[in-house]
């Protein structure tokens, strides 16, 4: 995972650990599932569930993208991200991380 940010584009030199801090009022997670088949990110073959505090998030309309927004609420949430290929049986990850809103 990478954040993506309106001005700057794609931080490709820094991956998102477990913990991220949203200190703006909003920033993009960017996924991208390397060693996966198909290569394309945004293939129909690949099926992307997010979580936030284990509610589902409505897939977005570019699936690998999820743009968090602080606006006035502050506190800790957990982020998660499944990838599935449906088609591959076994072709799966996941990754799981703290999220602060300041």
């Amino acid at each position: 995972m990478y954040v993506r940010d309106p001005i700057n584009g794609i931080d490709w030199n820094h991956e998102i650990g477990n913990s991220y801090d949203v200190t703006t009022v909003e920033k993009t997670i960017l996924a991208i599932p390397y060693f996966f088949t198909p290569f394309n990110p945004i293939s129909n073959q690949l099926k992307y569930e997010w979580t936030i505090n284990g509610d589902e998030v409505r897939t977005p309309l570019s699936p690998n993208m999820l743009t968090l927004k602080s606006g006035t609420t502050k506190g800790i949430s957990n982020l998660k991200l499944r990838i599935e290929n449906t088609v591959k049986l076994f072709l799966d990850a996941e990754k799981s991380l703290t999220i602060n809103l300041k």
